[in-house]
Formats: C-alpha cells, structure tokens, sequence
C-alpha cells in the first residue's frame, strides 16, 4: 500500500501524535495505520477550511459516497487518498458503518452553537475518536474485534476524544466558538470564555467530563488486550495528563492545557510505550 510523501508529512506537522504512535507499528501495518490516520485529518479539517458550511457538508458527503462505493465493490475514486484507503478498506475489511459514522460525526463540527449536553457530547466524541480507535485496531488485529474488546478499544477513543476537545477550547474560543456543554444544567457563560478566562460552570463541566473519560480509560488498562493493538492504542499516549488537569479545582482551561516542551513531550512518550500504551 503507498501513501503519497507528502501525505504523511501533512499528517506528521498536522496531527503528531498519532503519526508517532503509528511508527511503532509493524513495517507491514505502518502503511496502513497512516492512511486511516490520514484519512481521518482530511475529513476533520474539513468543517473548518470550507468557506461556506454547504460547501463542507458536499465535501463530507463526497467522502462518504467513495466509502459506500469502495464497499459496493465499484472502482474507486482516482483521488491520492481514495485509493490507498480503498486498498485498507477491501484488507481490512472493518464495518462499513464505523467509517461512515465517523465521518457523519464531523457534520457537527459544521454548526457553531455549543453542544446541548452530555449526550450529544458522547455521541460525537465516539463517532469520531471513537470509531477511529475502533478502526485502528482492527487494522492491527487482522480480523474482527470481539464485542468486548470493540468496547474497550472505543473508551480508549472516547478519552483521547475528550482529551483532544479540551486542548481544543483555546483555539475554538480563538473563532468564537465554545463546544464544550453545560453538565449541571447551568448555562456556560460563553462570552466569559471568549475573553479567555475559565468560570466555574466551564470548570465544573470539564471536571466531569474528564472525570467520566478517566475513569473508562482507567478501565481499559485493566482489561487484557492483544499486544499487536498496542500501536492504535498508543495513539492516546498524552491523554492522562490532559485529563487530570481538567480535574483541578483552579482550572485554567487557557494555561493548563497549553503544549508540554520536546522533552517532556519525548519523556511522556517514553514512558507510555514502556507500559504498552
């Protein structure tokens, strides 16, 4: 299977931390970890580098007919990214549905109007990490999860998920936008949040989303989990960190969430790679 270069180098500066993890992977499944990695940054940028939100939604809807064209067993699209992941797709062999999900999920990155609560949360955050990590593994495994693994592997995506949205706040109230829900039925203050500042509704919504998320990742190291699908699952290597900040009483949703330096970064990593993931 070849990836275009200059792909993987987009996925290399874009989203670093899965492209690391999917370098542990075994010569023969690198490739393939990488398209879906790859495929999974096109589709997520999507909702925010269209110019208009028609125009996003026909994109995302483009992706998802070559899905079902690829499944269907029609040639696939002459696209640089179609036919790689044709070529996963038709080895693989995954659920056709976790991929469409996945890319149906990225249509809510198209409205700028928080999310109403804890389950419209959960929803995107499994269609998208979720699936991917589901995707992932299967990849890795050459064959289909068990149902009980399928679980696991999804709460490990679930947390990174949560993760990743909560590093995310800078940069969404940068673009006047703030996702996160409110969780105790009190309303978060969004104009608060776009003059950078954390108020205590944002504090204790994260606080217990990022309580929820530890606790099934938790979980998931429990669990006994074939090694050759340690390279998906590392994916999530910076994940516990971010979460236990979210739990501090004195949150800066601006500070505490900011980048670790190389080294740290590199000890982290370290770290996580010795344990497995």
């Amino acid at each position: 299977m070849d990836l275009d270069p200059r792909l993987v180098e987009h996925l290399r500066l874009a989203d670093p931390d899965r492209h690391r993890s999917a370098l542990t992977a075994p010569p023969e499944k690198r490739a393939a970890l990488l398209t879906l990695y790859a495929l999974n940054l096109e589709i997520a940028r999507m909702p925010w580098r269209a110019s208009e939100p028609q125009i996003a939604q026909i994109r995302l809807q483009w992706w998802i007919d070559a899905i079902e064209e690829i499944y269907s067993g029609e040639a696939p699209r002459r696209h640089e990214l179609v036919l790689p992941v044709a070529t996963l797709l038709e080895r693989a062999r995954p659920p056709k549905e976790w991929v469409i999900e996945m890319i149906e999920a990225r249509g809510r990155d198209i409205d700028p109007s928080p999310m109403l609560g804890r389950p419209e949360l959960d929803r995107y955050v499994l269609g998208t990490s979720g699936n991917l990590m589901r995707l992932g593994c299967q990849i890795l495994l050459d064959g289909e999860l068990s149902t009980e693994t399928s679980e696991t592997v999804s709460a490990v995506g679930y947390a990174l998920g949560v993760a990743n949205m909560l590093r995310a706040i800078p940069a969404l109230a940068a673009l006047d936008r703030v996702m996160i829900p409110p969780v105790t039925g009190e309303a978060i203050n969004r104009s608060v949040v776009l003059q950078k500042k954390t108020p205590p509704e944002l504090q204790r919504a994260v606080a217990e989303i990022a309580h929820d998320a530890e606790t099934g990742l938790n979980k998931a190291r429990k669990a006994k989990i074939d090694r050759r699908l340690h390279p998906a699952l590392l994916s999530a290597w910076r994940t516990p960190p971010i979460l236990r900040a979210a739990q501090r009483r004195d949150l800066d949703a601006f500070r505490h969430f900011t980048d670790e330096s190389p080294f740290r970064r590199d000890l982290t990593f370290a770290m996580a790679r010795l344990r497995g993931w």
